[in-house]
């Protein structure tokens, strides 16, 4: 009774926060009710693809080879608290759930599985180095030993990802780069996008507002313009059917559009396999808002940049 009211407890100060400070209807609208309606609806709900996509991400080299390691961690944990080794059990099988629910497996959703997994490998590689070092047995030796390899190889896997990011960020940070070449790591598309923000940023001034409606919720960021809506990407507005809402989400951006009327209007790729064109077609309002206020100024990669008519009201 006990534990589970600690497990409570996080959750309702949580929610009572929310609730003091006005956005508990907003908490559960975004995190809850269009995750269950909307976002979970897109995925697949047949057991098979589900179960791939989890052992997808176990079976890959570095954590696989971390496998045995957290199989000895919890073999530690449980010798000196059975209590302590379930509770590390549930929290892997309850992040492993959030992200099975989704049903997407992108490589950030795996973020919240890293924690547990990195607390048992921790007791793993201190079982099996005290196993190496202390046990009277040969094949147990040899067995940790073996095991004890598997962490070498997982980090040299994983370490060159995370090392090149961070050197290519100091030397922006340091001068030694210019923006545009950090950007190109990641490719042309994301070259673009930084190109529509540095012409944005060249035409308005810090207080113009621009508004984004496609999937580059960066932009929005990189422009360093305010948004005039709540929303920074097009997602909750293209993605749901009726009982979904989306009818509620379109009123209420087209609302703050009309009331804050952005000076450019950036129309980029839709998420999902729609075109922008279909994007915009769908969404008669907003298509509406645009023919009679704005102009197409330009165009870089996929994304069109609409600029507000000096007559617009």
């Amino acid at each position: 009774m006990l534990a589970a009211g600690a497990a409570l407890l996080p959750p309702l100060l949580t929610a009572a926060w929310f609730a003091y400070r006005g956005s508990l209807r907003d908490l559960l609208d975004v995190h809850l009710l269009y995750t269950l309606q909307t976002y979970s609806a897109n995925r697949s709900h047949q057991i098979r693809p589900l179960a791939a996509g989890v052992l997808k991400f176990f079976l890959k080299g570095p954590v696989a080879w971390a496998i045995p390691i957290m199989a000895a961690g919890i073999w530690s944990v449980a010798r000196q608290s059975r209590t302590s080794a379930v509770l590390s059990g549930a929290w892997i099988a309850y992040a492993v759930a959030c992200v099975a629910a989704q049903g997407k497996f992108y490589v950030y959703h795996w973020v919240m599985v890293m924690p547990p997994i990195l607390v048992l490998a921790a007791a793993g590689f201190r079982a099996l180095f005290s196993t190496v070092s202390e046990h009277r047995s040969l094949a147990w030796r040899t067995a940790a030993l073996l095991a004890l390899l598997g962490a070498p190889v997982s980090f040299a896997e994983l370490l060159p990802v995370p090392a090149s990011a961070a050197t290519m960020w100091a030397k922006l940070m340091a001068g030694r780069i210019s923006r545009r070449e950090y950007t190109s790591q990641f490719g042309g598309y994301a070259r673009r996008v930084d190109a529509a923000a540095e012409y944005i940023r060249g035409r308005t001034a810090a207080s113009d507002p621009v508004a984004v409606y496609g999937n580059e919720s960066a932009l929005t960021f990189l422009t360093g313009r305010p948004n005039p809506t709540r929303f920074v990407f097009a997602l909750p507005l293209t993605e749901g059917g009726p009982a979904s809402p989306r009818a509620h989400y379109r009123r209420e951006f087209v609302l703050a559009l009309q009331q804050t009327p952005p000076v450019y209007f950036v129309v980029g790729q839709p998420w999902g396999a729609t075109t922008k064109t279909n994007a915009l077609h769908g969404f008669p309002e907003l298509e509406d808002f645009l023919n009679h206020g704005y102009s197409l100024e330009s165009h870089i990669g996929v994304l069109d940049l609409y600029r507000r008519q000096k007559k617009h009201t």
